[in-house]
């Protein structure tokens, strides 16, 4: 288990309200999708801990308006995981995905 003091919406191991609410699906505003996954989570979250994402829903870009982002670069379980990360500051490396994780 790897744990990132750099995204604090987690405090004291507990779940922060953004967790929650992305795990309830409230206030959500974009819904990411790689392969049959699909993911929703809030542009403001997802901006504030990658710049990734903060460059995609900040620019120009055509994903910066849309409710649906299809995400082409990972597969659908390395995106569930990604996101995971990004709402807990937890994430599973194992040797089975290492090596997808660090792409």
């Amino acid at each position: 288990m790897v744990r990132s003091a750099a995204f604090p919406l987690r405090v004291l191991g507990q779940s922060s309200t953004m967790e929650i609410q992305q795990m309830q699906n409230l206030l959500c505003d974009v819904t990411l999708v790689a392969e049959d996954v699909e993911v929703s989570a809030h542009r403001v979250v997802l901006a504030a801990c990658s710049s990734y994402f903060h460059a995609m829903f900040t620019g120009e870009m055509s994903e910066s308006k849309a409710r649906r982002v299809r995400i082409k670069e990972v597969d659908g379980w390395t995106l569930n995981m990604l996101i995971d990360y990004v709402y807990t500051a937890e994430i599973q490396v194992t040797e089975e995905n290492v090596q997808v994780l660090c792409e």
